[in-house]
């Protein structure tokens, strides 16, 4: 009842103007909340430096929801006033059971919301929310000194809107898409204030001046939150309802909110920053063990949710070991794990990462659409490695946290033929999908298909491309998320890989449940024309500038075994570093000129060499090839025809079956005697061949 008549007294006070705090002149919000002017603007990240003067500030010891409150106008402040509960502990419970509601709702009727030219699929939203909720709470069990009813002012909004009977999609999505982002902002920022504002007693002038700031930049952000409820909670008791909500709830309106609270976000992160690099936690809990939990807390408000569906085990069949291997075999054949890890050899450890910082990256995964990311670069930079990064990330993401999304990918090899035909990457992706983390069990979707098959004698043969959509589409239904890797597309057949991209795009457009894609590639004219409009990702020189240099530093460093009286530290930093500024972000390039340097023997010639570097990819290859065909005897034949079966066979060679064909004149119908090994083919090659060990 405290914290009520406190916030009655503040409506009081506030309507009364010889007590209304609000600063004269003060700025505007985007969103209407007239914001008092700060002490200081967020501190400089470089110098570190505090700005101080005579204005008044916002004094930390008091509850910041009720100094954000104080900031409203006094409309805003009425319409908050008619829904404070004296139910405060139950409050958390009514909000998840109103949360879940409206999920199964907009899961009933497939709801969707397009906001900045993306389809939102309403149900994941309502599903953030309950997981939000669900961390604020395991904020109480943490902190000892949590007050339960922290916060209480703006969930009793959202349980109000919550409960609100909306019947179209657009304003319940942006309803949700508003509700959605304040709820991950209340568990983040009481962090935040736990870990920084808990204890006001320090003396240290900077670390006083530390919390002002932080605790202005989260009030600003606690009035942005609590004019939108408030603006939403005032259409809703007038009389025209249908037609208020859809001028506050609209697209328009929400898009503003949403950048407001960016805006407001990102002036409480420099704020949460200063005090972190000041190392002034001093809170009043006294056991680091729960700074830690907290910190833990506060990184799983930042990352991806990862999502559960009770209903997922329900729609799969257990099946005997043997059955389900032979149904998993018969939709396809390809060793999709040996294929990504030959991909992921010679990664260098921590190289990739910039990739999963990026923010189109993270708003890909963060994302409640259903969305295809492309990322595309030159010939040689990288690609495949940086998918294998973000395969490795995702497959240990899913592994160590309980979840019920399903998650394919795909490496295409122009070389091999089940690696580039459309209708192979679809029924991998379906044998992926239809493997349960369960081990025993196949979505019933997946085993149906198989029996119909099987009840023709397989007299249709394999799936095929249309087949293999159909149990796609099936299997979207079952997980309530799906994510697709497809690395190096331009490599699929380009007769049939627009067919495969229309697949792609029915699988974003129809399904009820978020699907994201992710795509690489070079940038093929028509690969290009598909995606260049829509979420795509270069990879620049200053991208993956450090990956290189981390991969040149290692492959120097193993290099020094092939300089019999190795090289001086001066002569290797001078190649670390021409390597590295003249690669252009260009893995192979780089690779490419450290085997021409590793032939070299004196520390001038290799100066020489430096020198002379060829500018581009297409220049080194066909110095390479210069090379090759000037070797003695024999080898040039050796090199040319080992190329020549590579490129041509209809299926991958193994290393005997290479060595034998190489032998063999194609002029004459002899059959010759085989005098050579696959080392001497290798080294013929010049290293452009390489042996998959992975394979059988």
């Amino acid at each position: 009842m405290e914290k009520r008549n406190r916030i009655k007294r503040a409506f009081r006070d506030l309507s009364d103007p010889s007590k209304n705090t609000l600063a004269s002149g003060s700025a505007s919000t985007a969103s209407g909340i007239a914001l008092e002017p700060r002490l200081n603007e967020p501190t400089e990240r470089a110098s570190g430096a505090f700005r101080t003067d005579n204005r008044s500030q916002v004094a930390p010891d008091r509850d910041l929801w009720d100094l954000a409150l104080e900031k409203l106008s006094v409309e805003d402040k009425e319409a908050v006033s008619q829904i404070v509960s004296d139910s405060k502990l139950d409050l958390l419970r009514h909000l998840h059971t109103a949360a879940l509601k409206k999920q199964t709702k907009c899961d009933d009727k497939r709801w969707r919301f397009e906001i900045n030219g993306r389809q939102i699929i309403l149900r994941d939203i309502a599903q953030k929310i309950i997981f939000w909720i669900d961390k604020f709470k395991q904020i109480g069990d943490i902190a000892v000194n949590f007050d339960p009813v922290h916060a209480s002012l703006p969930w009793a909004g959202i349980r109000f809107l919550l409960e609100m009977s909306v019947t179209e999609s657009q304003q319940m999505g942006a309803l949700l898409t508003g509700v959605e982002k304040i709820t991950s902002l209340i568990g983040r920022c009481q962090i935040y204030e736990i870990l920084y504002l808990g204890d006001q007693q320090s003396e240290q002038e900077e670390w006083k001046q530390a919390v002002m700031n932080l605790t202005s930049a989260l009030v600003a952000l606690y009035a942005s939150m609590l004019s939108f409820l408030a603006s939403a909670i005032r259409a809703y008791d007038q009389g025209t309802i249908t037609r208020t909500l859809h001028a506050i709830l609209n697209p328009a309106n929400v898009i503003g909110f949403l950048q407001e609270c960016q805006s407001l976000e990102n002036s409480v992160a420099i704020e949460v920053d200063n005090c972190e690099r000041m190392h002034t936690r001093r809170t009043q809990m006294t056991s680091e063990k729960q700074i830690q939990k907290l910190e833990q807390l506060l990184t799983d408000f930042k990352t991806p949710m990862l999502r559960i569906d009770s209903r997922v085990a329900a729609l799969c069949e257990r099946l005997d070991n043997s059955e389900r291997l032979n149904i998993l075999e018969w939709i396809s054949g390809i060793r999709y794990e040996e294929n990504h890890f030959f991909a992921r050899q010679r990664r260098i450890g921590g190289t990739g990462e910039w990739l999963l910082q990026h923010e189109k990256y993270r708003e890909w995964r963060a994302s409640s659409a259903s969305v295809i990311l492309w990322l595309h670069g030159a010939p040689g930079s990288g690609k495949t490695k940086l998918v294998s990064t973000v395969v490795d990330d995702l497959l240990e993401t899913f592994k160590q946290l309980p979840n019920d999304e399903a998650f394919a990918y795909f490496y295409c090899d122009r070389n091999q033929h089940d690696r580039r035909d459309p209708s192979l990457i679809l029924s991998s992706f379906v044998r992926q999908l239809s493997t349960s983390r369960s081990n025993d069990a196949i979505p019933c979707s997946t085993v149906h298909m198989y029996n119909q098959k099987r009840h023709t004698g397989f007299a249709s043969g394999k799936l095929k491309l249309e087949e293999s959509w159909a149990v796609l589409a099936d299997l979207l239904e079952i997980y309530p998320q799906i994510t697709l890797v497809v690395d190096a597309l331009d490599e699929c057949d380009k007769k049939t890989r627009l067919d495969f991209l229309d697949i792609l795009d029915k699988l974003i457009a129809e399904s009820s449940k978020p699907v994201k894609i992710l795509i690489s590639s070079r940038r093929d004219e028509d690969i290009k024309h598909h995606f260049e409009d829509g979420p795509n990702l270069e990879i620049k020189a200053i991208n993956n500038r450090a990956d290189i240099a981390m991969f040149v530093n290692h492959e120097i460093t193993a290099s020094e075994k092939f300089w019999r009286f190795g090289i001086s530290s001066e002569l290797k930093d001078l190649i670390c570093n021409t390597l590295i500024d003249r690669s252009e972000g260009m893995f192979q390039w780089v690779s490419l000129q450290i085997t021409m340097l590793r032939e070299l023997r004196r520390e001038r010639d290799i100066q020489n060499r430096l020198g002379k570097l060829p500018k581009t990819l297409k220049i080194a290859y066909d110095e390479l090839y210069l090379k090759i065909q000037s070797q003695e005897e024999s080898t040039p034949t050796i090199a040319i025809r080992a190329f020549q079966w590579v490129m041509c066979s209809c299926w991958p060679l193994s290393p005997a079956e290479l060595v034998a064909a190489v032998c063999q004149d194609p002029d004459t119908d002899d059959i010759e005697e085989v005098d050579i090994n696959i080392d001497m083919i290798l080294d013929a090659c010049q290293n452009l061949l390489v042996v998959d060990q992975e394979s059988d």
